[in-house]
């Protein structure tokens, strides 16, 4: 493996401890309201307990520090010492913050002191007792506490490794070295599993060992050694004074039990429970595999290199007829798709990724508006490319604030208007078609359409008396500059947040439409592809131009004859199966010469509700279609996506149908970019 190829483990930690505070914000959020579920509180304690783990391995000492004080105070919730108060979580989503800034080197180790302190005061003295200070916290995160009576007890451990500990990394001998400081152990291995030389595996691990502990940890403490390990493991804790043998640790019959069966016995704590999904979760993390963005973009790039070099052999099949071409040509296309296909799936991720920061936000800002909300996400696990994560972080922040400041009443405007107190906000994602659409809906006053006109005429968008539909006016909140608030606040109102969303959506390829009802609310749908890379496309000549019309977005084909062309001239409107579906012809939305008269056919579109026919002239057929960007110069033209090469080596325009349809309702020639999705 080449340098370049080679990550450094301290990123992958980074990634891997980004990953577990998200969980850890959204546990705890998600008790906010009093809902103190005992797995959610597992939930966040395997996150910190996990974070603090990995750190100990690529050398975050500050971390390890930290996240140890963070955990030992949070331990007095998992066990029922303390409840979980707003006070307790807001200081605990501080406490996060800090492992943050630490992870990307924006704060010093001092800085966690007063929120450790906090947090150890406000969960009482067995908290702050256990960890004073970030040295005495670094020292007691390898003593492994004990079980709060001071007992000594006696236990006999059995600890198999799974074979592939080593190729892991896993060094067993590091386990015991950690559970001597647990307390006194005596050990001894055991080789009953050490196969015949001549089926001997040197790289597999097929050693066990049998370990004597005199200490005063609790169970859950030597099951915290080995949680890294456990998995596909055999471990047996037996605890040798009990009264009542408990019953082996043995990962396998704790993942077979029932969600009931495996929560705690009374007394025991909850770490039994919780060492069941934690065992499924690295279950489930093991199969899968960390790839970096960069080598998901290189082959998506390849792919669509072998699609558009698939598509030249498939044209030079159809030209020459040879049933062997034909033949090969037929297997690699399926090939190239099923390649296609899983490459794509590769690069979609839960949309939930991104919809849990937002949880965070909303509480924030309700606190700053002095607004109770109510925040709703659905459609979580909707999944979309990788690429929109990041993308769609603004826009959403910039439409959630808007809706928080400007949509959702007061408190006190919402009685008076007949409304409950607490204002709801919600945040859902769902596939579409070929589109993921995001909508982001509120309870509020709507949109104030009159109060948008006004502010239209004073900016000059509209004359006084040009009457445009309500659509038109509704999609004028993101005009540059665009505001119909009367008091600028540090969250909204300068109209700038509205006019970076549209920006952002239409520049990939989305568009934007808006639903509002005065006193009633706003619905605002973001429509986006579910990928930018690849689509399966339908072509078409056009006066000798090729197009390409996004297979999604068609409902059929009907051919209109010389004398239907000539027919319609006026009214511009078909006839299919007893319905009228109005058309335009791309030669007139694209400055081709056109000639009446002649047969040609009609590709019916739709888009949400709106249905259109574009009348071309030739169709050529379905192929899979790379996209590629439009220049700068080029990239704001209305209906058009981008561009393709087809298999002969001519470039292809494939038509953006949903700026489109507005372009041929209005009759505009005007292509150049405004805004869009207003229908």
């Amino acid at each position: 493996m080449s340098d370049a190829n080679r990550r450094d483990p301290s990123d992958t930690y980074r990634e891997e401890a980004a990953e577990l505070l998200t969980r850890l914000e959204t546990a705890l959020l998600a008790m906010q309201d009093g809902n103190e579920d005992a797995e959610l509180i597992n939930e966040a304690f395997r996150a910190l307990h996990t974070i603090k783990g990995s750190g100990g391995m690529f050398g975050f000492d500050d971390i390890v520090a930290f996240a140890h004080r963070f955990e030992t105070a949070f331990d007095t919730v998992r066990t029922g010492q303390v409840a979980l108060t707003p006070e307790l979580i807001e200081i605990s989503l501080e406490a996060g913050d800090h492992i943050a800034h630490l992870l990307d080197g924006s704060a010093q180790p001092a800085d966690g002191d007063p929120i450790a302190a906090r947090l150890e005061a406000a969960m009482g003295p067995s908290a702050s007792g256990s960890a004073s200070n970030g040295e005495q916290a670094s020292e007691a995160a390898s003593d492994g506490g004990n079980d709060g009576s001071g007992e000594m007890h006696s236990y006999r451990i059995v600890f198999y490794p799974e074979e592939n500990a080593f190729r892991y990394g896993t060094n067993p001998l590091l386990l015991l070295e950690e559970m001597r400081e647990l307390g006194t152990i005596s050990a001894s291995m055991l080789c009953d599993r050490v196969p015949p030389l001549s089926s001997l595996d040197p790289s597999a691990c097929h050693l066990g060992w049998e370990i004597n502990l005199e200490s005063d940890a609790g169970r859950e403490r030597i099951e915290d050694v080995f949680v890294f390990v456990a998995d596909n493991a055999t471990l047996e804790i037996t605890q040798l004074d009990a009264e009542t043998p408990q019953a082996p640790a043995s990962p396998e019959p704790q993942a077979a039990k029932p969600p009931e069966q495996a929560k705690p016995a009374p007394g025991e704590g909850p770490n039994s429970a919780a060492k069941a999904p934690a065992s499924a979760s690295a279950s489930k993390g093991s199969e899968s595999l960390r790839v970096s963005a960069e080598k998901l973009d290189s082959l998506m790039d390849q792919v669509g290199e072998l699609v558009i070099a698939q598509s030249r052999l498939a044209d030079i099949s159809d030209r020459y007829s040879d049933p062997a071409l034909r033949s090969v040509s037929e297997d690699i296309d399926r090939l190239v798709t099923n390649l296609r296909d899983d490459t794509l799936d590769i690069r979609m991720v839960p949309i939930g990724l991104l919809f849990s920061k937002f949880r965070r936000i909303t509480r924030t800002l309700s606190k700053e508006l002095g607004k109770s909300i109510a925040f709703e996400v659905l459609g979580e696990d909707t999944e979309i490319d990788k690429y929109f994560i990041e993308l769609l972080n603004d826009p959403l922040v910039h439409l959630i604030r808007n809706s928080m400041d400007h949509g959702l009443e007061s408190p006190e405007a919402r009685v008076a208007a007949g409304k409950p107190e607490k204002g709801r906000l919600q945040l859902a994602a769902r596939h579409e078609g070929g589109e993921v659409h995001i909508t982001i809906t509120d309870d509020g006053a709507g949109i104030n359409l009159e109060k948008v006109r006004e502010r239209a005429i004073e900016r000059g968008l509209l004359t006084e008396d040009q009457e445009v539909p309500d659509t038109t006016l509704q999609m004028m909140i993101f005009e540059p500059g665009f505001s119909t608030a009367t008091v600028v606040s540090n969250v909204s109102g300068r109209g700038v947040g509205m006019d970076v969303v549209r920006r952002t959506i239409q520049d990939q390829r989305g568009s934007i439409f808006v639903e509002t009802e005065q006193g009633r609310g706003t619905r605002i749908t973001l429509r986006l592809p579910l990928t930018l890379a690849i689509v399966e496309g339908f072509h078409v000549n056009v006066n000798g131009g090729a197009f390409v019309l996004p297979l999604d977005a068609i409902e059929e084909c009907v051919d209109i004859s010389a004398k239907e062309d000539l027919a319609s001239e006026s009214r511009r409107m078909i006839t299919i199966r007893d319905e009228y579906v109005p058309f335009a012809r791309m030669h007139e939305l694209f400055d081709f010469p056109y000639t009446p008269g002649q047969d040609r056919r009609v590709v019916v579109v739709r888009v949400g509700r709106e249905r259109l026919g574009l009348v071309v002239d030739e169709i050529i057929g379905q192929r899979q279609t790379v996209i590629k960007p439009m220049t700068r110069l080029h990239r704001h033209c209305r209906g058009i996506a981008g561009g393709t090469i087809l298999g002969d080596g001519r470039v292809a325009l494939i038509v953006d149908v949903g700026a489109l349809i507005p372009i041929a309702k209005t009759g505009s020639t005007d292509r150049r970019s405004k805004p869009r999705g207003a229908a």
